[in-house]
């Protein structure tokens, strides 16, 4: 949020710093300078945990990887980064979708083996409006 400006005074930094401590204590939203933030054109659960890192905000360590909400975050961006990139075409990415993936049942227990497009759409919602 904050912009170093070469002519500002102490006191004006000082007035900026005391209104986000402010905000923080209030609990309201941080805004990030984007152009402070280089996370390459691809924002991925890596770069939030590194830049959260870099911030001073740590989460628990889990396999996010393995999580099916991560695995959704992450094929999704690897799909969207082929199509944008000319390496796959819709109809590619399309054809070995479906929409309830493809689950295995191992002593009563459900296991899925691909992600479908109901869990893409379940997982990435769970995940955006967790709290």
């Amino acid at each position: 949020k904050y912009k170093n400006q070469e002519n500002e005074t102490h006191a004006n930094t000082s007035q900026k710093f005391h209104g986000y401590i402010e905000e923080i204590i209030q609990n309201l939203p941080i805004d990030l300078v984007i152009e402070r933030i280089d996370y390459g054109g691809s924002i991925d659960a890596k770069k939030i945990r590194d830049l959260s890192k870099e911030l001073g905000i740590v989460f628990s360590d889990t396999a996010y990887k393995e999580y099916p909400n991560g695995e959704a975050f992450r094929k999704i961006r690897d799909y969207r980064n082929d199509l944008v990139h000319g390496k796959q075409s819709f109809s590619t990415i399309g054809r070995d979708l479906t929409y309830n993936g493809t689950i295995k049942i191992t002593d009563n227990t459900e296991r899925i083996t691909q992600l479908g497009l109901i869990h893409f759409k379940n997982y990435i919602i769970d995940e955006l409006y967790k709290k």
